[in-house]
Parts: structure tokens; C-alpha cells; sequence
């Protein structure tokens, strides 16, 4: 198993108005998705698309982000720490 079928990857839709300075910013459906599948919705929602100001992009989801605290408690779960903690 390749390093590309384990990604996910978020659909965002992207809303850029003329009269608005900063984007808006949405995931669409709401959770991620394996690069073949993402890649046919990206396309789906751009033939869809009629408005101008909507742009759609793929963004690939950090699972580090998830890892991060792992490292820091040397891989312990909530509850074992907590039952470490004296107080």
C-alpha cells in the first residue's frame, strides 16, 4: 500500500466575493477522502459550477495533527494518564 491510497483529502469550496476583502472557506460533505475519490468530486463540483466567485481545491488532511500528542505522552492514553496524576 502506497503512501497516496493511506491520504485523505478534504473537497474546499472557496467563495470569493467582490465586495467581501477576506474568503470564505467550507469543507464539502463535511470529511475526508481517498485521492480517487476526492479527485472525481473536485471535478464533478467544478462542471457543476457556474458562479464565478466559487473555486473548488483538495487539501490533504495532517493525521500528525492527531500524532502530536501521542509523542508528548509517550504514547499513554487520557485515562492513563489522568490515573498517574495525584490529584
Amino acid at each position: 500500500m502506497s503512501t497516496q491510497e493511506t491520504k485523505k483529502y478534504f473537497v474546499i469550496c472557496k467563495r470569493q466575493y467582490n465586495f467581501e476583502k477576506v474568503p470564505h472557506f467550507e469543507i464539502m460533505k463535511d470529511r475526508a477522502f481517498e485521492l480517487e475519490v476526492a479527485t472525481k468530486m473536485l471535478l464533478a463540483y467544478e462542471q457543476l459550477n457556474e458562479d464565478e466567485c466559487k473555486t473548488y481545491h483538495l487539501q490533504v488532511v495532517d493525521l500528525l495533527l492527531g500524532e502530536e500528542k501521542k509523542e508528548k505522552t509517550n504514547g499513554k492514553t487520557d485515562e492513563e494518564l489522568n490515573e498517574e496524576m495525584p490529584f
